[in-house]
């Protein structure tokens, strides 16, 4: 699968998470960044999701692709079904694009 329709799967789920606020441990965070940074009047807002959201996207989009088993680790259920399990693998494919594939020969 081309790595930018990975990053893109990824970002958007994400995204919809966070804008959603579905994942405790997301809110969690907001909660405690805001809270410490001595804004936390909004820290349950549409605002501030939205501004979770963004950042996230951003930093999943500019992803570099040789720590991607760490992106998976931090967000397993985030990843494509096809990659979730098994040793990943980078490769350019024939246009020089990244693909990342599931090694199923381990």
């Amino acid at each position: 699968m081309k790595y930018d329709k990975v990053k893109e799967h990824i970002g958007r789920e994400l995204y919809s998470t966070i804008i959603g606020g579905h994942d405790v441990n997301i809110l969690a965070t907001i909660l405690l960044d805001k809270c410490l940074s001595g804004r936390p009047k909004k820290a349950h807002s549409y605002e501030t999701f939205k501004e979770y959201a963004d950042f996230a996207w951003e930093v999943v989009q500019n992803w570099d692709i040789r720590c991607i088993g760490r992106l998976r680790e931090i967000f397993p259920n985030y990843f494509p079904k096809t990659l979730q399990k098994g040793k990943l693998v980078a490769e350019y494919d024939d246009n020089g694009d990244w693909c990342l594939f599931v090694d199923k020969t381990i």
